[in-house]
């Protein structure tokens, strides 16, 4: 799926402007599945996919969509996201 796809699930052009800067291109198949399967749904999901296929970018590309719906429509937004990973595995990767 191609980063400018991402305006088809309601993602606002600001994102997939600011991905494309930062280099963005396509998503890996773990992310594509987890949009068709409701990410900007607000269903929960549970993704299990293998070391490197962008796990973390799931749950960032959930947050900032959902801070920028929720900002746009609350011009005194304060919106708040948390997003936690397995710390171990983290930094066993940076060693």
């Amino acid at each position: 799926m191609r980063i400018e796809e991402l305006s088809d699930f309601g993602v606002s052009e600001s994102i997939i402007d600011k991905l494309k800067e930062l280099g963005f291109e396509t998503l890996t198949s773990a992310q594509a599945g987890a949009i068709q399967n409701g990410l900007f749904d607000k269903k929960s999901l549970l993704i299990s996919a293998p070391t490197n296929t962008g796990k973390t970018f799931i749950g960032e590309l959930a947050a900032y969509s959902y801070l920028a719906m929720h900002c746009a429509r609350n011009r005194s937004c304060r919106g708040k996201a948390m997003h936690s990973t397995p710390t171990l595995t983290v930094g066993l990767r940076s060693i």
